[in-house]
Order: C-alpha cells, then sequence, then structure tokens
C-alpha cells in the first residue's frame, strides 16, 4: 500500500470520527425560526454569537475611547490578531473548502448572519481564541475567563450544528498561534 493510500485512510478515519463525536454533541431539533426557540436554547445561541465581528468592534470601539492607555495598546494588539487570524482563517477555508454539518441550514442559525458556506477552520473560534490570547499576556487574571470564553464560543458553534468539533479545536490553536505571532512582532 502506497504512502499516499494510508494516509487517505487515516484522514478518512479521522473525519469519520469528528462527524460521530460531533453529531453526539449537536443539539437536536432547534427550531427554525428563532422565535420558535425554547428558553433553554438562547443562551447557547448566545454564546454561538459571542465572537461575532460587531461585538468585539464595539467592544474595541469602547476601549479606544474609553480606555486608559494600556487598554488601548492592548486592543490594538488584539485588532492586529484578529486582522492576522481572519486572513489565515480565510485562506485556509477556501483552500479546504470543508462543508458545514448536515442540517446546518435547518438550525435556529440558519436565520442569522452567515460569512460563508465553509466550515474549517472556525473564524469564531479563532478570533476569540486570539482575543483572549492578547488580553491574558496583557493581564493575568483573564487567563480564566478568557479560557470559558474560547470553551463557551466552540461548544455551543458544535452543539448548534454550525462546526465540527475539529474545526473549533482548529480554529482556537490557529487563534492562539497568530495571537503569540503579533505579539513576538510587536512586543
Amino acid at each position: 500500500m502506497s504512502v499516499g493510500r494510508s494516509l487517505a485512510r487515516i484522514f478518512q478515519f479521522l473525519d469519520d470520527l469528528d462527524r460521530r463525536w460531533s453529531e453526539r454533541l449537536c443539539l437536536k431539533n432547534l427550531p427554525a425560526s428563532p422565535r420558535a426557540a425554547l428558553p433553554w436554547q438562547w443562551p447557547v445561541v448566545l454564546c454561538a454569537r459571542l465572537a461575532d465581528g460587531p461585538v468585539w468592534i464595539a467592544i474595541g470601539a469602547a476601549a479606544m475611547i474609553w480606555g486608559s492607555h494600556a487598554l488601548r495598546g492592548m486592543t490594538i494588539k488584539a485588532a492586529a490578531a484578529v486582522v492576522f487570524t481572519a486572513i489565515m482563517v480565510g485562506a485556509i477555508k477556501f483552500g479546504v473548502r470543508r462543508q458545514r454539518p448536515r442540517g446546518a441550514e435547518s438550525a435556529l442559525w440558519s436565520t442569522m448572519p452567515r460569512y460563508d458556506r465553509y466550515s474549517f477552520p472556525s473564524g469564531h473560534a479563532a478570533r476569540v481564541a486570539g482575543i483572549a490570547t492578547v488580553a491574558s499576556t496583557a493581564d493575568g487574571r483573564l487567563v480564566l475567563p478568557g479560557v470559558l470564553l474560547i470553551l463557551a464560543v466552540a461548544c455551543a458553534r458544535v452543539a448548534m450544528g454550525i462546526h465540527y468539533l475539529f474545526d473549533v479545536v482548529c480554529g482556537a490553536i490557529l487563534g492562539l498561534a497568530c495571537a503569540y505571532m503579533i505579539l513576538l512582532l510587536w512586543p
């Protein structure tokens, strides 16, 4: 058996495993309309949207207007990390072109704005991991809240059926790596 076939079998096995685990973690029967969502589903929806760009643009703008000099510096570094992460995520997404999980279109998420149709890697997990990394290196007290934020966003994205587990794990790792690269280049 050739090396190429062996690698293809390994990747197929990992893809099948990822799909099975993600299927188990996905909340079933999410309504197609936000109005039909049950009260317990809204925290999942909110966590899945916590890493949306407009949310962080608003937070960053507030930090730049009312924040201290140190907070403004951290915000600029976080913005640089987010931009670098977005470029890397976009390049990988359109290179790999992994389709979102089956049924994602019928989930509650289908009525919310989407940026692309590809799932790997998760841009939301990458974005929030990059921001949390920059923030936690500036202030060590933000490590635990940052980790909790990353986990909340990543788990919610899988629970809603928007991403596979591997998408959010790789997205978070990519966001962390991109943020560290920015911090190394811009101490």
